[in-house]
């Protein structure tokens, strides 16, 4: 599986999009598949961070629109022949989905807002509450919601959950990978002077601003070990996006405040299944408040126990497992240029009985005249013949194309007799327009159906084609349908 991340990291956009999907994309790759983001990443240790994830960075001028980003997209998949495209981008909508649909490529939406309408093969939405969105698809899309699909770095997973403790020593006070608002300086401000017995450890993503340290504050900046933070620390101060889903993991009881629009329900949620407190928006804040509820969660173990059990049962850490399970329901199917070993196989799948019934000549074919005419399309400039194959290399499929003027050509299409009714035929007649987009001049292709034949209609109408007009062929009735190559 090769697969494409639309993403971007800065300072504006914070770094949430691009740690989600670096977590997703290690599971593609332990499933053997490769990854590349197509991105612009603000900050030097960022960029490190895709290249030492195994992965390919692709840095987008920011200057482009989003049409001609779109264009450079779709450019970079079919050059890199990708199979899958994530996006996790707010600036991202709806027609900028259907054009890389539309080329034939499978497209996953990382969702949270529910604010456009996903013409996407799947949307993830890992937030609580996802459920309840009402989120706008297609009848064909897949939806992955809720916090059962929280997606969780390796370093993370792999390390070991710690029990509630009996003190609290240690507060964690995180606020996101930019905190560009310094909420976690008045945070400390506010706080420190009631708990000064209590080491105060402040998280400073890559793009955060400085914070100085003393006896009881200690400033992390980028730790190259999350885990280790969050296993150490007893109670936590956090923003609402990801990092709270992490704490719940570890079972570290959090105040959450709000730094963006999209973290309110999110901690709504959380705050009512009380597996989180929320303080409150950032800019409304009273900071006395927050030094009133730290108190408390120091004070009361029980509570402390009761929100860790909770927050630990609501994350089990399979997420990214399930999501990329349900990638790999999608069939993959790819088009290789035909040769003459193929030859016999070819003969077997055209003198199959049902092939054959389709077919405006319904005689079986001797081998020996077949391979007279295949060595004579191989060779022909003006037929193009693919083989379709799996995932696995294996032939499902066969497509030609036969040119009838410079600028149109005939598709003649079949199917494997043990892979039908899997939806491969308009995949592969998808993907053989496609070709003849990319390395032709053609700008039409025909195909002429029997009327009958119901499933190839609906076939060619799922890849594009249009019913242009009825008729009779060869003493058949039948349809003749128009595929338009823009």
């Amino acid at each position: 599986m090769r697969v494409v991340f639309r993403l971007d990291a800065g300072k504006e956009t914070g770094i949430g999009h691009l740690m989600r999907c670096l977590a997703l994309s290690e599971e593609i790759i332990k499933n053997g598949g490769k990854c590349y983001f197509l991105s612009r990443i603000q900050g030097k240790g960022l960029k490190q961070k895709i290249k030492k994830n195994k992965s390919f960075l692709k840095e987008i001028d920011k200057k482009l629109s989003w049409d001609e980003d779109c264009e450079l997209a779709i450019d970079f998949c079919k050059k890199n022949n990708i199979d899958w495209f994530v996006t996790d981008h707010y600036g991202i909508k709806e027609d900028y989905i259907k054009k890389i649909k539309k080329e034939g490529f499978f497209v996953l939406s990382i969702d949270d807002n529910a604010n456009i309408f996903y013409d996407s093969d799947i949307v993830v939405n890992q937030n609580i509450g996802a459920e309840k969105l009402g989120i706008k698809t297609n009848k064909k899309t897949k939806l992955l919601l809720g916090t059962k699909y929280v997606i969780l770095r390796d370093e993370l997973l792999k390390a070991k959950r710690q029990k509630s403790k009996n003190k609290v020593k240690n507060i964690l006070i995180t606020l996101g990978g930019t905190d560009k608002n310094n909420v976690a300086s008045k945070v400390i401000e506010s706080i420190e002077i009631k708990n000064n017995e209590i080491i105060y450890t402040v998280l400073i993503g890559p793009l955060g601003n400085k914070i100085d340290s003393n006896k009881n504050i200690k400033i992390l900046f980028s730790p190259k070990s999350m885990a280790e933070v969050y296993s150490k620390s007893d109670i936590a101060i956090s923003s609402g996006g990801t990092t709270c889903y992490e704490l719940l993991y570890f079972g570290v009881p959090n105040i959450i405040i709000t730094t963006a629009d999209n973290q309110l329900n999110i901690a709504r949620n959380l705050d009512k299944e009380k597996t989180s407190i929320y303080a409150g928006e950032m800019g409304k804040i009273n900071f006395e408040e927050i030094v009133d509820k730290t108190e408390l969660l120091i004070k009361n173990k029980k509570l402390r126990k009761e929100m860790a059990k909770k927050g630990m049962e609501l994350i089990d850490g399979k997420g990214k497992e399930r999501i990329v399970k349900e990638m790999n329901n999608y069939k993959i199917i790819k088009l290789r240029k035909a040769i003459l070993d193929d030859a016999e196989l070819l003969w077997k799948w055209r003198n199959e009985q049902s092939v054959r019934e389709s077919a405006f000549s319904s005689e079986k074919i001797e081998y020996s005249s077949h391979k007279e005419w295949y060595k004579y399309k191989l060779k022909n400039p003006d037929t193009y013949f693919f083989i379709a194959i799996d995932s696995e290399n294996k032939p499902v499929g066969q497509i030609r194309f036969d040119k009838l003027d410079k600028n149109s050509a005939e598709v003649d299409v079949s199917v494997d007799k043990n892979n039908r009714n899997k939806g491969y035929g308009s995949i592969i007649i998808q993907k053989g327009c496609n070709y003849l987009s990319n390395n032709t001049a053609i700008k039409k292709v025909i195909s002429k159906v029997k009327k009958n034949n119901v499933k190839s209609i609906k076939a060619f109408s799922n890849a594009g084609f249009k019913i242009i007009k009825e008729g009779k062929f060869n003493n058949h009735e039948i349809v003749e349908m128009e595929f338009k190559i823009s």
